[in-house]
């Protein structure tokens, strides 16, 4: 059965975050199809460049180090709940592999692994760059609850001198910072149609309702994180437009 299954390792990757087997596969399927697809669309041609190597390195960084992040901001969350967090980021991992496949495609004489860095500089359709002040105030707005603004930088900063350390070329920097923005907000975009912890909490009672409520703040602080650093590459990058 699993040899006639396509793309098994998106799948797999879902279910490490306790997704049952068969909704991971229908999760992947639409994250890799509607989700890709609308990634494509805002930031037209990023499947033939290297900007996904920076969407991949922002995903795999920040989901070993969320749940720390999360959990210094709020202490009580418990660890179950918690793991909501890494959870905002896993369930990106479709993305990057989709669009590495669409690259290999696209160009299959210089596969992404042996691809050099695109050093041209995206065009950012007016569209995109609306999305990205909306959700540049939106993570403020969920952030500001924690810490001056200057601590606020600070820990911004940190997070994309993280990224850029595990990076060999910083060519492509425009590219993989508003790749990995458009990610997130494609994915905040998807939200009707892809799993949210906490959504539900208002039809649950008692000791469920906690949790679940605990659960719905893990992710939400973990995806502004995703945002605020993605937008701290672009600044970096010096491409705000």
């Amino acid at each position: 059965m699993n040899s006639i299954l396509p793309h098994d390792d998106d799948v797999e990757g879902l279910e490490v975050f306790g997704v049952p087997p068969l909704r991971a596969r229908l999760l992947a399927r639409t994250i890799r199809r509607d989700v890709t697809d609308t990634v494509c669309s805002l930031l037209p041609g990023v499947e033939r460049t290297t900007g996904v190597t920076w969407l991949f390195v922002l995903e795999n960084l920040l989901a070993m180090q969320v749940n720390e992040m999360v959990r210094d901001l709020e202490p009580g969350i418990p660890d179950a709940q918690l793991n909501s967090a890494a959870f905002a980021l896993g369930v990106m991992f479709p993305i990057s592999q989709e669009l590495r496949r669409r690259h290999d495609a696209a160009l299959p004489e210089t596969p992404l692994v042996s691809c050099p860095p695109t050093r041209s500089l995206p065009d950012v359709p007016e569209r995109l760059r609306r999305l990205r002040e909306i959700y540049a105030t939106r993570s403020e707005e969920i952030l500001s609850a924690y810490g001056t603004s200057a601590s606020r930088m600070l820990q911004r900063q940190s997070r994309v001198d993280d990224v850029t350390s595990m990076m060999t070329s910083m060519d492509d920097l425009p590219w993989g910072s508003w790749t990995a923005f458009t990610a997130v907000a494609a994915m905040q975009h998807h939200g009707d149609i892809l799993p949210v912890p906490g959504r539900t909490a208002s039809e649950k009672k008692g000791a469920e309702r906690e949790q679940a409520e605990a659960a719905g703040l893990a992710f939400t602080l973990a995806r502004a994180i995703a945002i605020d650093t993605a937008i701290g590459l672009i600044a970096r990058a010096g491409v705000e437009y």
